[in-house]
């Protein structure tokens, strides 16, 4: 990681950073519901939603990379050659890569799921609420599994962020609460990763992404000597 230069490295790693906390958020705004009481009506919006569903859980695809990118960046900055930095690149990317699959299931397997069972005979359609809870069990495993990961990899950023300079050290403990809490909410049950509590670690976190990017931007990261 060393080989780069961080002179280039930083300013678009940290504009990737900003750009993926914005457009995370834009997205999360646009994601499809259903509000159908019935199997029936639930499959049909999920099919009337499906590519509208794709477009949007792709490009969140796509923005995940963008901040897994500004991410390496940041590991780059905080010296890749320490544990704790890349610990937390270690964790932040199986975190990402966990949301990714989440997307994929929500986003690509869920509407093949309601289009395969749309229109079924009754016998059939009495098989698609275990499919659909099947979909939905594993869009929540993945969603879990990458808010701790990604949550532990800004916690390890945040406390390596502490012997930066004042503005590095105060988005450092900010940061401690923003990786902290969203796991100890998760697993005492007060957070569900539904589109609202997922909006929700999506805000928080992108606050963070956008201090750590206008950090890198303005050359903030420095280690103290």
């Amino acid at each position: 990681m060393h080989t780069l230069s961080n002179s280039r490295l930083n300013p678009v790693s940290g504009l990737a950073l900003m750009a993926g906390a914005v457009l995370t958020i834009v997205f999360m705004l646009h994601h499809p519901t259903t509000s159908a009481g019935d199997l029936s009506g639930v499959l049909e919006e999920i099919q009337h939603e499906a590519a509208v569903s794709a477009w949007v859980h792709g490009l969140m695809i796509a923005v995940l990379a963008g901040i897994w990118f500004g991410a390496y960046g940041l590991t780059v900055r905080l010296d890749a050659g320490r544990a704790l930095p890349s610990l937390g690149y270690l964790l932040f990317s199986l975190g990402v890569l966990a949301y990714m699959l989440a997307a994929v299931v929500s986003g690509f397997i869920v509407p093949e799921i309601a289009a395969h069972f749309g229109g079924s005979q009754a016998a059939e359609m009495q098989q698609a609420p275990g499919f659909l809870a099947a979909g939905w069990a594993a869009n929540q495993a993945f969603a879990n599994a990458g808010l701790i990961g990604t949550s532990l990899g800004i916690l390890c950023w945040s406390i390596a962020l502490l012997v930066h300079q004042k503005l590095a050290r105060i988005a450092g403990l900010i940061g401690i609460l923003v990786g902290l809490f969203p796991i100890l909410l998760l697993l005492g049950g007060h957070l569900r990763l539904h589109i609202t509590g997922m909006t929700a670690v999506v805000v928080v976190n992108s606050i963070w992404y956008l201090m750590i990017g206008a950090l890198m931007l303005w050359g903030e990261l420095k280690q103290e000597s």
